[in-house]
């Protein structure tokens, strides 16, 4: 088998692969390794998670895990917020009791953190993946599909974890998942790093466009039935 991913984010190469289970010379491995490879960026993880038919049920584990976890702990910080708006006095002259309220609040921002954030974490992976492997065969001659890119996103959900934090871990989780995303792109397609990064940028600008579009024509009509 001839081709490589090599160590590096330097993209597509020749050679042979090392520890490949798919071409008969390897052996699987196992859940820490994936974890670990798919955390340090080494390409031929993202390769062999993407290959792996076997892996789809952990991708989809550790997305809704991660997305549930974040939502959960979100939805807590958000209370804070409630906390400050239960002191208002007009809630006072109301006769509601502020820290009843918040709690009950709080409690009800983890919960729909905790149950909505995984389904549509879940929702994005698969239409996501689908965009993104037509992007790559299309113009760049990939061979993607929506299975393989599931597969590897799912893993490389695993960013996603540090949103727990606020601030750093977010701008942090947001970093490493483009990252991540863009080398699942090209592991998962076997497209060049350039193919992989115009993949990731172009269905982002398309809606951007359309959602303009959309906007600038809602303001023309609405323009238009106002001067009528």
């Amino acid at each position: 088998m001839q081709e490589n991913y090599g160590g590096d984010l330097g993209g597509y190469g020749t050679g042979p692969v090392v520890n490949d289970p798919y071409s008969g010379g390897g052996r699987k491995s196992t859940l820490q390794e994936r974890i670990v490879g798919i955390a340090t960026f080494k390409p031929d993880m993202y390769r062999e998670v993407a290959e792996d038919p076997d892996a789809m049920g952990m991708a989809l584990l550790i997305t809704a895990g991660v997305s549930a976890i974040v939502g959960f702990v979100s939805g807590l910080l958000q209370a804070r917020q409630l906390v400050n708006l239960m002191q208002d006095p007009n809630f006072r002259e109301l006769g509601i009791d502020p820290a009843v309220l918040s709690g009950v609040g709080a409690i009800g921002l983890a919960m729909f953190g905790l149950i909505v954030s995984p389904i549509s974490a879940l929702i994005g992976l698969v239409i996501g993946s689908a965009i993104f492997a037509l992007v790559a065969n299309t113009f760049f001659g990939g061979e993607a599909t929506t299975g393989k890119l599931m597969r590897v996103f799912g893993f490389a959900y695993i960013f996603q974890i540090l949103g727990i934090i606020p601030c750093l871990g977010t701008l942090a989780a947001f970093v490493l998942g483009i990252i991540g995303s863009v080398l699942s792109i090209r592991e998962g397609s076997r497209i060049g790093t350039g193919g992989a990064i115009v993949t990731y940028i172009l269905p982002s600008v398309i809606l951007f466009a359309l959602l303009f579009c959309a906007i600038f024509g809602i303001i023309l009509l609405a323009g238009a039935a106002a001067s009528a």
